[in-house]
């Protein structure tokens, strides 16, 4: 398992933005654990997300859902976090940012 052994819970939401951050954090993220829609897995129990890191293919076939469609991936761009883009079909990328003033 790829876990540090001494990590023996992870953390879970339903979307990121339920990960909110206690503000005034420099090095870490502090959450709220009385936050709902937050839960603590242990990494003891095998689960899809877990096994997903281990790249098992036998593992993740047995813990996740999953619907393998054939055929071609249209090319498109997805912004998926403030500064991560998801590219699909891409090879090529180049993104500017306007200039602004504070």
């Amino acid at each position: 398992m790829w876990c540090n052994p001494l990590n023996i819970y992870y953390l879970t939401v339903e979307h990121p933005s339920d990960l909110s951050c206690i503000p005034g954090q420099k090095t870490a993220c502090l959450v709220k654990m009385s936050d709902h829609g937050m839960h603590l897995q242990p990494t003891e129990r095998e689960t899809c997300a877990l096994v997903l890191f281990d790249n098992n293919l036998d593992k993740i076939k047995k813990l996740c859902q999953f619907k393998v469609i054939s055929g071609p991936l249209k090319p498109e761009v997805y912004r998926i976090g403030r500064i991560k883009l998801l590219l699909n079909n891409i090879s090529s990328l180049t993104v500017y940012q306007k200039k602004t003033i504070c």
